[in-house]
């Protein structure tokens, strides 16, 4: 007897498992604001699906932004002797949520290639078009502001803002450097959720029998 109800003991643990929570995915999502190429600097806002919550509880964020910069730069000396060196843009994409979170933090820093010259004095060059595409830059959320801000029916806007810099390395001369830039930006999210598993029939019946069969030496008793 005590060999049946250790078996039937088993029998039940391993079904109660088997109706256990379940990781699951949503996404990738992206974007229906994608932000095309705006000179720098920008704001504005990326909008994303959210979570629908009647699928289960949503256990983590994975945000992805990514962006594209196109740039010329103009490099002038303003010295009385030759100068050489190289200038290249910088443009910080920063992503914000709703409620400004501390938790709540995504920056994609882009650099263009260098553009290299020699300048007479007084002379003055400009690039041609500059090209940094295909930068990315991704982030986990598991904090509970992000996840509650992710949840619910509608969509979620994300702020999104650029700042624009030149960075100039140079010797001999005098030499001051301007840009003009573009830059884009568009994002995807993922959710990874836990899905309560509804037990099958089979399971539901074997764990009727279990019950069943635990029952029966306490009725054995009573009878005699």
């Amino acid at each position: 007897m005590f060999t049946i109800k250790r078996a039937v003991l088993g029998l039940l643990i391993a079904s109660g498992m088997a109706s256990a929570s379940q990781a699951a995915v949503v996404g990738p999502i992206t974007t229906t604001t994608p932000i095309s190429a705006t000179t720098t600097d920008f704001t504005g806002n990326l909008v994303f699906a959210k979570f629908n919550s009647s699928l289960g509880t949503l256990t983590s964020v994975t945000l992805q932004i990514g962006s594209d910069i196109s740039t010329k730069l103009t490099v002038t000396n303003l010295g009385t002797t030759a100068s050489s060196g190289n200038a290249r843009t910088e443009v910080t994409v920063t992503v914000v949520d709703p409620a400004n979170s501390a938790n709540f933090n995504l920056v994609n820093d882009i650099l263009t290639p260098k553009f290299s010259y020699n300048l007479a004095a007084g002379a003055t060059v400009t690039s041609g078009t500059i090209n940094a595409n295909g930068a990315t830059v991704t982030n986990v959320f598991t904090d509970a502001m992000t996840l509650v801000d992710f949840t619910g029916s509608g969509t979620i806007s994300l702020g999104v803002s650029t700042f624009t810099a030149t960075l100039l390395a140079n010797s001999g001369g005098n030499t001051s450097s301007t840009q003009n830039t573009t830059a884009t930006a568009t994002g995807q999210v993922t959710y990874t959720y836990n899905v309560a598993v509804v037990p099958e029939p089979t399971t539901i019946v074997l764990l009727g029998l279990g019950g069943m069969m635990l029952m029966i030496p306490a009725l054995r008793r009573r009878s005699s």
